[in-house]
């Protein structure tokens, strides 16, 4: 099946698009990455934490080219019939390269400004709500003092009062008198050492 001159021109400038798409989303991925601290620039020695960041960067890559595979199939399903050409998986490689050494390193070096100051900037709103939040706590928690204490009071007087229940009990069944039964006043028992 031929395919015209202006359905190949249409289906490399697409290819072209595509390719700076997958440069932005390789940024995206690559910029998460970094804000979760999964650079393997800084590896601290520690085998535990830098496993965990490169098995961390190993499912970015891997969710990046799993997105980056299915975008390409859709694409050369719907303009290619399904077949890839050549001239598209080499407008969409090249065009991913030309982001990648242009305007890629002016997007990383803007996102890292912007990074730090975003940075900073939650930084200091944290620390400037860290205190009055602390003292906030502190109030509710002597506020909640005489609350859990009068609880605590409650609940150990209950402990207390089933203790003795048990206790006399214990004697009342030693005695002979069993749960229920109303205690003779001719029998002397011996509830003096509850």
């Amino acid at each position: 099946m031929e395919v015209s001159a202006v359905l190949q021109v249409r289906m490399f400038l697409c290819a072209l698009l595509l390719g700076v798409a997958f440069g932005v989303l390789d940024h995206l991925f690559r910029l998460t990455a970094a804000f979760l601290q999964m650079d393997t620039r800084r590896c601290t020695g520690n085998l535990w934490l830098d496993g965990w960041s490169h098995t961390g960067l190993f499912f970015f890559d891997l969710t990046f080219f799993a997105i980056a595979a299915v975008v390409s199939c859709a694409f050369f399903y719907l303009l290619g019939d399904g077949r890839p050409r050549a001239f598209a998986i080499f407008g969409m490689l090249f065009s991913f390269w030309i982001y990648r050494v242009s305007v890629g390193r002016w997007f990383l070096k803007a996102a890292k400004r912007c990074g730090r100051w975003l940075f900073y900037a939650v930084f200091s709103g944290v620390r400037f709500c860290a205190r009055p939040a602390a003292l906030a706590a502190k109030r509710c928690k002597n506020a909640a003092k005489p609350i859990v204490s009068a609880a605590k009071a409650k609940y150990n007087k209950r402990k207390m009062i089933k203790k003795q229940e048990q206790r006399r009990a214990a004697v009342l069944l030693r005695n002979g008198v069993r749960k229920g039964e109303q205690v003779e006043t001719e029998r002397k028992i011996d509830l003096t050492r509850l």
